[in-house]
């Protein structure tokens, strides 16, 4: 295959981390030919797509049908898969390419869905396991969920790294300052971000002396009930930006806190994290082991805010969490990783 290869990149939600995600990517890996076969709200594609182009159907038949045309076409050597619709299209017939996929978080591992919801989506991502060539995973629990689709599965291991790029002076974000504070959260509105948890916070710290003055902020956009569950509580809904303007609010910002119920490894910490934003996570299994604070529910994130504010050891520590986090998750580890994957010399997690 040589140094360079031909990948098609397929994904049906190109838009918030999984765009970013595709970008950098691309933009680390310039060395081969990308193209990209995309349905979303984002038209930024990178510079580095040599051509990229949108799904003309919407029904799975079609599209499946769409992805092998463009196999056939572009004739890549790796068709990657992003996220478990893309990994349909791409797993229902066979492609004389090789097969990545990249679930950026599985559907089944979503709590709150109904138990036959949950059933079939995992049944769905079992039995469509045999046609992946090699899976990327984000943490060791979606490794874990891998393994038990199918325990003969390849899983490479594939950092995050954040999309922006890191605050010159960090230390800046050391001491907590006084008067009235932004906290942000960044994504898609949707189930599985959760709004309606960051919305009680919101609630919640409306009550508090040391936070009632405070704006609370969302950075996205999605389903309109649940932008609704926002702004009922006071929070502006800023929608999507661009990667300056991303830059732009995390810079204004003053404090990260993560709501969604699950993730693969969400790149809108590891931009906060870049940013040197403290950052208060809600617990997930995505997150375990990775050093982020983490806390259980609305009211624990509500009292960490309050803490940071009168304890500066305490907001200290945040801050510090938050840049360790880039330690292991940043541009050089994942550029090593990609280019063992794509060069066929990619080490299986064990």
């Amino acid at each position: 295959m040589g140094d360079m290869a031909k990948i098609l990149h397929v994904t049906e939600c190109h838009y918030g981390g999984v765009s970013r995600a595709i970008r950098k990517l691309v933009d680390l890996t310039s060395q081969h030919q990308h193209y990209l076969l995309v349905d979303g709200q984002d038209d930024d594609f990178s510079d580095g797509v040599l051509e990229a182009r949108r799904f003309q159907s919407s029904g799975t038949l079609g599209r499946t049908l769409e992805v092998r045309k463009a196999v056939a076409e572009f004739r890549p050597d790796y068709v990657h898969l992003h996220s478990s619709w893309a990994g349909a299209y791409g797993r229902l017939t066979r492609l004389r390419a090789k097969i990545i996929y990249q679930p950026h978080c599985y559907k089944f591992d979503d709590a709150t869905l109904e138990p036959a919801k949950k059933w079939l989506f995992r049944f769905a991502e079992k039995l469509l396991s045999f046609r992946s060539h090699a899976t990327v995973v984000l943490s060791p629990h979606e490794r874990a969920l891998t393994l038990q689709l199918n325990s003969n599965a390849e899983c490479f291991y594939v950092p995050n790294a954040p999309s922006c790029d890191l605050l010159d002076d960090l230390g800046r974000r050391l001491e907590p300052d006084s008067g009235g504070k932004r906290v942000l959260m960044v994504g898609r509105i949707c189930k599985q971000k959760d709004p309606t948890f960051f919305a009680e916070i919101a609630r919640l710290a409306a009550s508090s002396s040391l936070l009632r003055d405070w704006e609370f902020r969302w950075i996205g956009d999605g389903e309109p009930e649940l932008r609704d569950s926002l702004s009922a509580e006071g929070v502006h809904i800023a929608g999507w930006k661009e990667s300056d303007e991303l830059i732009a609010e995390l810079d204004a910002g003053d404090y990260y806190v993560h709501t969604a119920a699950y993730e693969g490894f969400p790149i809108s910490i590891l931009d906060a994290a870049a940013r040197g934003l403290p950052i208060v996570a809600r617990e997930i299994d995505a997150l375990t082991g990775s050093g982020a604070y983490q806390v259980t529910t609305p009211q624990e994130v509500v009292e960490a805010l309050e803490r940071s504010q009168q304890d500066s050891e305490f907001h200290s520590m945040l801050v510090e969490r938050s840049t360790h986090l880039l330690d292991a998750m940043n541009e050089t580890s994942q550029e090593k990783a990609w280019y063992s994957l794509y060069s066929g010399h990619a080490e299986v997690v064990a």
